[in-house]
């Protein structure tokens, strides 16, 4: 399991220090709900998932999304209208709460299971120690958004609560900009499109997100969101084509029991190269089947497979189960 701990490392210290990952995410509310919009970079070879989370018991079902050079999902949302987004930071220490209760293999599951507010997320991180798997939370920045439109943005132990309309993140830390990342031209970017009086409308803010995404930045990007809040659908965009997203119901996905869709195929780019500038042939097609079925995926052309979560589990779980073996 030292094996794991060493690529799991590896995978962490590329994706926090590398330029190739410029991403973004950012929250707008006008009169009629909540949008979020996301660029998820990293590397032109990597790839992206979707997978679903079942509603059980009472409890919420959920979208997950990332990428195969990951161990772990990098946001997604409820069927309450509960958003995550992360990006990768600085290093920076965190306190933590030592009497509160270590991260389980189940923290991602079950926060999205039971929470539906920003209220309630907070509620939930305060039950725990979030320095109880080192170099997690330490490394990276979260935004949460829920249907109300309230917003914050949680740095280990800081929390700023969203002021306005719109709250934005990057891969700086704003508690602490002298860490590194600042100033940031695509944060600063984000906030001059959202900032006039003028109420934006879906259009306006996917071509926020295009403006923003990291092939424009010297990165790349691999997927790009835009969340509605209130209808629960939710658009993906795949390594820089913005003419070409495909939404998604997320009631309607759940009701349908698809454990999940490999990007690469839904988007017919299994034997598509893409464009110097993050473009895609949209006209190549594909004889693969694009949900997941539960087949173990380190055999894909992610690079050393130990860092690929198998699909037969929920990738959260996966996450903890490598950090937790490892340790």
């Amino acid at each position: 399991m030292r094996y794991f701990a060493a690529c799991l490392a590896a995978v962490i210290f590329t994706a926090y220090l590398s330029p190739a990952v410029p991403c973004s995410v950012f929250n707008y509310t006008r009169q009629d709900g909540t949008l979020v919009g996301r660029n998820l970079d990293y590397f032109p070879e990597s790839t992206g998932w979707i997978e679903f989370m079942q509603p059980a018991g009472g409890k919420n079902g959920a979208v997950f999304f990332g990428i195969y050079d990951h161990i772990w999902p990098q946001g997604g949302m409820n069927n309450q209208g509960l958003v995550l987004g992360m990006t990768a930071t600085p290093y920076k220490e965190i306190t933590g709460n030592p009497d509160g209760l270590d991260m389980g293999l189940d923290f991602w599951d079950e926060l999205f299971a039971t929470c539906s507010t920003v209220e309630d997320v907070l509620a939930y991180l305060g039950l725990y120690d979030l320095g109880s798997i080192e170099g997690y939370f330490e490394q990276g920045v979260m935004i949460w958004t829920d249907a109300s439109g309230a917003s914050m943005v949680v740095e280990g132990d800081v929390t700023i609560l969203k002021e306005g309309d719109f709250q934005v993140i990057t891969n700086y830390l704003q508690s602490a900009p002298d860490l590194g990342g600042w100033p940031c031209p695509r944060y600063e970017l984000i906030v001059e499109l959202l900032s006039d009086d003028v109420e934006k409308s879906d259009e306006y803010l996917t071509s926020v997100i295009e403006e923003a995404h990291g092939t424009f930045w010297g990165g790349f990007t691999v997927y790009s969101l835009f969340y509605d809040l209130e209808t629960l659908d939710f658009t993906v965009f795949y390594k820089g084509d913005f003419e070409n997203g495909i939404t998604f119901n997320l009631p309607e996905e759940l009701e349908g029991g698809i454990p999940g869709y490999e990007m690469e195929d839904l988007f017919g780019e299994g034997d598509a190269d893409s464009d110097a500038d993050g473009d895609t042939d949209s006209d190549a097609d594909s004889d693969t089947d694009p949900q997941i079925t539960g087949e173990d995926p380190t055999s894909s052309s992610s690079g050393g497979g130990c860092c690929v979560a198998p699909i037969g589990a929920t990738v959260s779980t996966t996450l903890f189960n490598l950090f937790v073996s490892s340790i």
